[in-house]
């Protein structure tokens, strides 16, 4: 019997007993269109990958180089501090507004600075290296301390201080001392304050109501001194930020 086997590229020509058979030759190097293409697309997708982690790397390496200039932009920069610090100055726009303004005032009370709302020489070394307060108490879970001395409240989550808050308290020491439990949360929004008599006499923003008639609110009008009924005074955009965090039976400390 006589095999003729001939090779023409990928093809294998062989008689076998009087009769032509084609084959499709393998090789050890040949590859379907679809193995190609799943292949260079691989190779693409890895250099694409590549690129990306080295821009990544190079991009942060360029945000740790760069230093905040504080004569460029005296509020940004200060705005962009006090953000990190958990004071919640609102948009970082390098506007003085009231929002800037009450977290600077507790910013500086947290320093031990002269409470001036002013972005005086201190103020600025102090921003370069700030001090970070701690809470007086340590317990589980989120819940909010209120210095009446410093007229400060703190919102604390497990004994770390998250956010510093400049407020105004009860006037001739009406706000009461103590541990109290949040006993209800009324819908964010404005609602008439009224008296044992009936009459309004103000306004609150989201109250949270922590021991009778006493609650957490927000209100247009925290002076530097204890000017309210009994209430915990803060910014209003303070307490959008205490009601999403805080809950029925959290901890309200008062000292």
């Amino acid at each position: 019997m006589l095999i003729l086997v001939l090779f023409f590229g990928a093809l294998k020509i062989q008689e076998e007993n009087g009769s032509i058979v084609i084959k499709e030759e393998a090789t050890k190097d040949s590859k379907t269109e679809g193995e190609t293409l799943v292949s260079e697309s691989e190779e693409v997708e890895e250099e694409c990958v590549k690129e990306i982690c080295q821009a990544d790397k190079e991009s942060v390496k360029e945000k740790e180089n760069t230093k905040r200039d504080p004569e460029e932009n005296i509020v940004l920069y200060a705005q962009e501090i006090l953000k990190e610090e958990g004071y919640l100055p609102g948009p970082l726009d390098g506007i003085y507004g009231p929002k800037t303004r009450a977290s600077l005032f507790a910013f500086q009370k947290v320093q031990g600075l002269g409470v001036t709302g002013e972005m005086n020489a201190d103020t600025k070394e102090a921003l370069g290296d700030p001090k970070k307060p701690e809470p007086k108490h340590v317990i589980k879970g989120t819940y909010l301390e209120v210095d009446i001395d410093k007229q400060l409240a703190y919102l604390v989550r497990s004994g770390e201080v998250k956010n510093i808050l400049h407020v105004s308290t009860g006037r001739k020491g009406f706000t009461p001392h103590g541990t109290y439990e949040i006993y209800a949360k009324e819908l964010k929004g404005w609602r008439n304050a009224i008296n044992r008599e009936g009459k309004v006499i103000g306004q609150l923003y989201n109250p949270i109501k922590f021991y009778g008639p006493y609650y957490v609110h927000g209100s247009d009008y925290i002076p530097l001194y204890p000017a309210s009924a009994g209430c915990v005074r803060t910014m209003p955009h303070h307490t959008d930020h205490l009601h999403d965090l805080l809950e029925v039976g959290d901890k309200v400390i008062i000292y």
